[in-house]
């Protein structure tokens, strides 16, 4: 086993999320930082990225998720990421920041955390989730 980690700074998304009205009508540009871990031995020992979790289709399916719904709250956008990427069963651990640049006038942003680590995975598995991300 290699534990991997990989690191999306900074990923530049629009979402519709917000409590106000106004918010709820016009996509609002945020940033998001995903973290996650898995199992890279097969990938790095093959050079092989059918064995790895492709973090730029990842990322094209955080982007599609997004456009497609409304959230009223950072924090269930928050969850709703880290579910999609701990979708691909090889992830072990999951951590998501969404920053939210226009929340407050007088914060640089304000920003909801979510941390998710797989059940079982010190070894067990979770069969209740696809292997690979679905778009």
């Amino acid at each position: 086993m290699q534990n991997m980690q990989i690191r999306i700074h900074q990923l530049a998304v629009e979402a519709i999320v917000g409590t106000k009205e106004h918010e709820q009508s016009t996509p609002q540009a945020l940033k998001l930082n995903v973290t996650f871990e898995f199992d890279a031995a097969a990938a790095v020992a093959g050079d092989d990225l059918t064995e790895a979790v492709d973090y730029d289709t990842l990322c094209e399916s955080i982007s599609a998720r997004l456009a497609e719904r409304k959230y009223a709250l950072i924090e269930t956008l928050a969850q709703d990421v880290v579910a999609l990427v701990v979708n691909d069963g090889r992830v072990t651990s999951a951590v998501v920041e969404v920053q939210k640049p226009a929340a407050v006038e007088a914060a640089e942003y304000i920003s909801a955390v979510v941390a998710w680590p797989r059940p079982g995975a010190c070894g067990g598995s979770d069969d209740s989730r696809k292997h690979h991300i679905s778009r």
